[in-house]
């Protein structure tokens, strides 16, 4: 799966991926310690590369793919037989 991320919203409680491909995902910050113990505004300093969202102020990175894949695996809606 290859999608690239057209833009990153943050909330006081979660952030959400909206896709080229017209899908958007959300996820609670708490899923990210490191994301969830930072001020907004430092959420807001990320850089996109080759496939990952850094966060360089934070110390912190994560893949798109990861991301998309920790989505799937808790949609609650999902068959999982």
């Amino acid at each position: 799966m290859t999608n690239s991320v057209k833009k990153i919203r943050f909330h006081a409680h979660q952030f959400a991926l909206e896709l080229n491909c017209g899908m958007t995902i959300a996820y609670p910050l708490d899923w990210f310690p490191s994301l969830a113990d930072a001020s907004i505004e430092d959420l807001k300093k990320y850089k996109m590369k080759e496939g990952e969202i850094l966060w360089p102020t934070l110390g912190y990175k994560i893949a798109l793919e990861e991301l998309i894949q920790k989505y799937w695996d808790s949609d609650p809606l999902k068959d999982n037989s």
